[in-house]
């Protein structure tokens, strides 16, 4: 048995003991879509002087995006089976097991790629994202759908699609300032500066 084996068991023992299985499930299974709608509520909802913030939001959404299309794909390249298949009775499935490979880890990919890309904005509500990145990678081990290698790929394959949205955010820049100007998302007095 490898290491990240019974580490995956002692944190599903640990969250079981304390009788948090039902929400590592929740948050394993909701974490995504909670990241999407924290990010489309900031772009929808943000006062119309807080234009830096409503941009964040939009790189945040690019970069998960790109995080997740590029984790797909490379599960196709590489085919590792969940941890419960491996583990034996060491870990168990807290969930139904996704029949694709577990790595790299989906959630996380598409978490830290938000919370890097809110970061490229220049935001606090980064912090926000990273922390539930963060507490979303450990209920999904906790849940034994990932291995912590899966989880740690993931955040790496997210982060560098943030970075690379934020070296080429000038694609996206026209395209966002007709939107921001089309919802009525900004004023007359407030420019996108380049240099940000």
């Amino acid at each position: 048995m490898s290491v990240e084996i019974y580490l995956l068991h002692w944190l599903q023992s640990g969250a079981l003991t304390l009788g948090l299985g039902g929400l590592v499930a929740a948050v394993t299974r909701w974490a995504s879509w909670i990241g999407v709608l924290g990010a489309v509520l900031v772009f929808l909802v943000a006062p119309r002087r807080a234009e830096a913030l409503r941009r964040a939001a939009f790189y945040g959404l690019v970069a998960g995006v790109l995080s997740l299309l590029l984790a797909h794909s490379l599960a196709g390249a590489f085919v590792r089976p969940r941890p419960p298949l491996v583990g034996g009775a060491l870990v168990q499935p807290l969930l139904p097991l996704p029949s694709t490979s577990s790595f790299p880890s989906r959630t996380a990919a598409f978490l830290f790629g938000l919370a890097g890309g809110l970061f490229a904005g220049g935001e606090d509500a980064a912090m926000l994202a990273l922390l539930w990145g963060l507490m979303a990678a450990v209920a999904e081990m906790a849940a034994g759908l990932a291995f912590p290698t899966d989880v740690i790929g993931g955040a790496i394959l997210g982060l560098s699609a943030a970075w690379a949205v934020l070296v080429a955010r000038g694609i996206f820049e026209r395209p966002l300032s007709w939107l921001l100007r089309y919802g009525g998302w900004t004023t007359s007095s407030q420019r996108h500066r380049p240099d940000r």
